[in-house]
Order: C-alpha cells, then sequence, then structure tokens
C-alpha cells in the first residue's frame, strides 16, 4: 500500500480490519454504502462504477463466491467503504459538491492502489456475464 494515505483514512482502516475480522458484520456495511451511494447517485457519478467494484468486491468476497483476494486488499476496500459511510469524514457529505470530494479522493486512492487485484476482479466479472 502506498505510503501517502488521504487525511483521516487511518481510522477508517482500524475500523474495517475489525469488520474484516467478523464478517457477519460486513454485509450491513455494504447496505449502508448502497443505500447512501443510491441517494447520492448524481453526486457520485464521477466515483459511480469504481464504488460499485468495490461494493461487489467484498460482497462477492463475502457470500464466498469470490476468495481470490488477499486480506490486506479486503481490509482497504472496506476501509474505503467505513470512509464512504462515515458522516464524520473530512468533508461532511451535507455540504453540497465538496462533501463527496474525499470520498472521491479515498475510492481513488484504492483503486490505484489495487490496481492489479481490481483488474482481476474485473475479468472475473466479465467472464461470468459471458457465461450466462
Amino acid at each position: 500500500m502506498p505510503d501517502k494515505q488521504p487525511l483521516g483514512f487511518k481510522s477508517a482502516l482500524r475500523k474495517a480490519e475489525e469488520l474484516g475480522k467478523n464478517i457477519s458484520r460486513v454485509p450491513q456495511l455494504i447496505d449502508d454504502a448502497v443505500a447512501k451511494a443510491d441517494k447520492h447517485k448524481n453526486a457520485l457519478a464521477k466515483i459511480w462504477d469504481d464504488l460499485n467494484l468495490l461494493i461487489q468486491m467484498v460482497r462477492a468476497w463475502v457470500s464466498g463466491e469470490y476468495r481470490e483476494v488477499p486480506w490486506p486488499t479486503i481490509v482497504l476496500i472496506i476501509a474505503a467503504i467505513v470512509y464512504f459511510i462515515n458522516p464524520f469524514d473530512l468533508f461532511p457529505d451535507v455540504i453540497p459538491v465538496v462533501g463527496y470530494v474525499d470520498d472521491a479522493t479515498v475510492i481513488g486512492f484504492v483503486i490505484k492502489s489495487l490496481g492489479a487485484e481490481i483488474a482481476r476482479f474485473r475479468a472475473y466479472k466479465q467472464g461470468q456475464s459471458a457465461g450466462k
């Protein structure tokens, strides 16, 4: 993982490690993220696809459908989702436009940090779609 983490991301990482060890709590986190994303879809247009991919990846890991993910990768993705749903992040999301800038920064950081793992998961999803 790159050294230069977004501001406030360390606390999300600590929370993600806790959640990842108690897998039964992760589906609620995913549901919360999906609800928030759906509610603010227009404001999240620039990160919509990346955010959805991260959510799909964690969902597939939780269900056991896709376990080709190293533990540090799962923690990083869960941390991005924790940060996204946290109402007390760097710029509160109630501030129009600016409120999602830090969320976009964190999502972009995670996507960039996990390039190879993200590419493998995309290929896996495409293979699934082609097989249907």
